[in-house]
């Protein structure tokens, strides 16, 4: 008699007092983090693991990092919560802490010298989630080795003597957006000093714990100031370093996280709308009727703006042959300037026959003299300085 091999199903119909699914934990060891609303639904997806958290060597004996101590910059959604997770030995241990976490101010918080709101506690094992009701990208802070926690929601600003405050007061950047991929933190109209340095803290503070004995990097400079303003790029990191800043005027500044690499980056668009340019040297005549000779500028004007570009514009400037200028805010060094190679594009008939580079500097030379329609074009969401020079009709 043959008899068939029937699969077994189980069914349950369930209720209401049914006990939750059980989370399938991880078994490399390691701590991990994940909730509702966030990088990780459940403690095996890859973003929930935990790195070591970034220390000030300075400030922690050297160390950039310590056992037991764990940093993560991660999305979380509003009215969520979150879990840790401990996997020692392939036994997992669930942590949460008591009534979701205590709500308090950094003054009034041990070991931190940052001032907006913390989430902390102690975390026990089996305790109530952790409780978050405010969307935004955070900081988790952990310490296994006292099991303690802290949590802080990013809200950055612009620290340094860039600004009016110096020192003493900062340029907080809104949050614009934050998802599972990252966030965006943007001001705009900010008035920043060329020639001076900054940094950016992730909260009004440096440090979301500092005991004394270590202390975390929760702010953002550069490698070398020097090298970042010879190369005229800020690439963040966290680091004790000044970040430079060349230019005065008035910017729209943009602070970007990406999730997927850590790291940080920085857009300053600088908004030309009251800027002032004009040619500056000894190729054209004064209005007393006598040449200039470096000694003041011709034609000072503020741009048209299209879209993302200010234009300035010249018509009918008569050149003297043999004559030199450049493009300067104001007539004046210190601000914006415009010299041959600071074009990025340089456009129109004259550069064929009529201006070039003058020998030994980066002036322009006029080569023929004559009357010449000028225009200068910056777009300032890819840098681009067009110049254009050509003959008048």
């Amino acid at each position: 008699m043959l008899f068939a091999m029937l699969p077994l199903f189980i069914f349950s119909c369930g209720k209401d007092d049914d006990p939750a699914p059980q989370v399938l934990q991880p078994k490399l060891d390691g701590v991990y983090v994940y909730g509702t609303n966030t990088v990780a639904d459940v403690p095996t997806a890859p973003a929930a693991r935990l790195s070591g958290a970034t220390l000030n060597p300075a400030k922690s004996s050297g160390a950039a990092t310590m056992p037991g101590v764990y940093g993560k910059y991660m999305y979380i959604g509003a009215n969520s919560t979150i879990q840790i997770s401990e996997v020692e030995n392939e036994v997992a241990t669930v942590y949460g802490a008591e009534n979701g976490g205590t709500r308090i101010a950094g003054e009034e918080l041990d070991h931190t010298d940052v001032q907006d709101e913390f989430i902390q506690g102690t975390l026990e094992a089996n305790a109530a989630p952790i409780e978050i009701s405010e969307e935004g990208l955070y900081y988790l802070f952990v310490n296994t080795n006292d099991m303690h926690f802290r949590l802080m929601r990013v809200e950055p600003e612009m620290f340094g003597d860039t600004q009016p405050g110096q020192w003493t007061t900062g340029t907080a950047l809104p949050m614009v957006s934050a998802d599972r991929d990252g966030a965006v933190f943007e001001a705009n109209g900010v008035s920043l000093r060329g020639e001076s340095g900054y940094k950016y803290r992730l909260n009004k503070g440096y440090e979301v714990y500092n005991d004394g004995s270590m202390a975390t990097l929760t702010f953002l400079g550069v490698e070398s100031y020097g090298a970042a303003w010879d190369a005229g790029v800020n690439e963040l990191i966290y680091k004790d370093e000044n970040i430079p800043h060349q230019e005065t005027g008035v910017f729209t500044v943009r602070l970007e996280y990406d999730a997927a690499t850590g790291e940080w980056t920085e857009t300053k668009i600088k908004d030309y709308s009251t800027t002032q340019v004009g040619l500056f040297g000894n190729a054209y005549t004064l209005p007393n009727g006598e040449a200039a000779a470096w000694n003041e500028a011709y034609g000072l004007t503020t741009p048209e703006k299209d879209g993302n570009v200010y234009t300035w514009s010249w018509n009918d400037v008569a050149l003297i042959e043999g004559g030199e200028f450049v493009l300067l805010e104001n007539g004046e060094w210190g601000g914006l300037a415009v010299l041959y190679n600071d074009a990025t594009e340089r456009a129109g008939n004259a550069f064929d026959e009529g201006v070039t580079k003058a020998e030994g500097s980066e002036n322009f030379m006029v080569v023929a003299g004559g009357e010449y329609d000028i225009s200068l074009a910056i777009d300032v969401e890819t840098g681009t300085r067009t110049l254009t020079i050509a003959n008048s009709n």
